[in-house]
């Protein structure tokens, strides 16, 4: 329906929704709409506006709500009073009253945009994650109740204005007890402790800080997607070196792979490598260490989840050693507490440390201050420590029950590694037994998370599966690990 003056009237009644219990005002909501027709040429240049009062009364408003959405349009320069001419419009826009294509709707990303939304594939999937994913915490075992109790008094207290310090003190402090304590670190300066958005965050930001695009960084392989994914956005030339086969690993593999590719970086898991579950041997750290002092090579640490190996206690972090000038710690508690806290941190070099936190603030990747309080608290009062025994020990025992379900129902299938993660079994898969072309997308089609890697043995390719079994509680394990077995038994 269109309102007639004299002549035809332009403003499309029948579009214009008004919803009279919402909180903002009346002549705002219609001021919204008009805007839009005017931008959208449905009222186009010189037309006129009806009467003030002819609108109102279709609209069932008083005149004097029409009147000021006219006045809102009037200080957005488009449209003007004419007297008796009435109120027309002055927007020089589109001409025609049809909506169409707009011109720039096909504008490409830049090609670097286009590299950082390739460097890493997400699957289009639940929110929630498959049975069997690997390393995901049980949230049911998270203490909520506890971590609620603390909300307004983080509410209260944590700062309403930006914080540049690269997090709050609270949560500083708490992070320096907990990594001198679990993780063997000590850190002196608090301005080398920053708090980030999670691993990926920390790694990505650091890709482009410490190298230019076309520079090499150092990877093993197989390695988690998300060290590749920083690699790739920051657009430098990812390079690999095998994971060792043997326990100890090879003392002369990290010096003869930072030989051959020179890299600005390496970034390894050696609490426990991702996703083989083995941790770094001693002398396979010092040799690590040795290489990259001597190459002036900076060597990244993501510990994602050291706390949660099985039988054996822990290794301290590789920035325990002496002389780690060049290393950098990146910590997550998506593994230790749950994924959507989405809270990491780092500690870096003194002479890096005011950089890198500029850094982060200008890229924006700071958890919110209320968060970083409340996991503070959380924190400060012990209830991270009582967590992580609690969760370990479910974990292993989880771990035991799904390790004999597999040798019992499918040990011609799969075959037991070394592995020590508390969170993930690690299978070597029979290929004689298992056919492994498209086995990626019939586990998911089978509602299963489980991972596929290919790790070099003995000079030949061999295909791995990261099985998940934190969540594998009793009274599921049996159903979840069934369907696995049947989907690796397909032929």
């Amino acid at each position: 329906m269109t309102i007639e003056q004299d002549h035809k009237m332009p403003i499309q009644v029948e579009n214009i929704q008004l919803n009279r219990q919402h909180p903002i005002p009346l002549s705002r909501q219609l001021y919204v709409q008009l805007h839009q027709q005017v931008l959208h040429g449905q009222i186009t240049f010189k037309e006129r506006l009806p009467p003030t009062r002819s609108l109102a009364t279709q609209l069932r408003l008083s005149r004097g709500v029409v009147v000021e959405s006219y006045d809102m349009l009037k200080g957005d320069g488009l449209v003007a009073g004419f007297g008796k001419g009435g109120t027309r419009v002055c927007y020089r826009g589109r001409q025609r009253r049809t909506r169409s294509r707009s011109i720039v709707s096909s504008l490409p990303l830049a090609r670097r945009g286009d590299e950082i939304a390739v460097a890493r594939h997400y699957p289009d999937i639940a929110h929630e994650p498959l049975a069997l994913t690997p390393g995901v915490p049980d949230f049911g075992l998270f203490p909520l109740s506890r971590w609620q109790s603390f909300s307004k008094q983080a509410m209260s207290n944590a700062p309403t204005w930006y914080v540049r310090d690269g997090g709050l003190p609270l949560l500083k402090n708490a992070l320096r007890d907990y990594l001198a304590q679990y993780r063997g670190i000590v850190v002196n300066d608090s301005h080398c402790l920053l708090i980030t958005s999670g691993s990926q965050a920390s790694l990505s930001l650091l890709a482009r800080m410490l190298a230019e695009p076309g520079e090499p960084a150092l990877l093993e392989r197989p390695c988690w997607p998300g060290a590749e994914a920083a690699i790739r956005q920051a657009e430098l030339n990812v390079t690999y070196t095998g994971v060792a086969a043997d326990e100890g690993g090879s003392d002369n593999k990290w010096s003869g792979a930072i030989q051959r590719h020179r890299p600005r970086f390496v970034i390894v898991t050696p609490g426990m490598q991702f996703p083989t579950g083995r941790p770094m041997s001693m002398q396979e750290r010092e040799a690590l260490l040795k290489s990259t002092a001597r190459h002036r090579c900076w060597l990244i640490e993501d510990d994602y989840a050291a706390e949660y190996s099985y039988a054996q206690h822990p290794a301290p972090s590789i920035m325990a050693h002496s002389e780690t000038g060049h290393v950098i710690h990146v910590g997550t508690m998506s593994k230790l507490l749950f994924p959507g806290l989405r809270i990491g941190w780092m500690v870096v070099p003194k002479h890096i440390a005011t950089g890198v936190n500029n850094a982060l603030n200008t890229c924006g990747i700071l958890p919110p201050n209320m968060l970083q309080q409340q996991l503070g608290l959380f924190m400060q009062y012990g209830h991270l420590s009582a967590h992580l025994a609690h969760s370990r020990a479910i974990y292993n025992e989880r771990r035991d029950r799904c390790s004999r379900y597999i040798a019992e129902y499918a040990r011609e299938l799969l075959v037991p590694t070394d592995s020590v993660s508390g969170m993930n079994l690690y299978f070597r898969i029979n290929h004689k037994a298992v056919d492994v072309s498209n086995l990626q997308d019939r586990l998911v089609r089978a509602g299963l998370g489980c991972g596929l890697y290919i790790q070099r043995v003995a000079g030949k390719d061999e295909n791995f599966l990261l099985l998940g079994h934190t969540c594998l509680s009793r009274d599921v394990v049996a159903a979840h690990l069934g369907r696995l077995v049947a989907t690796l038994s397909e032929r």
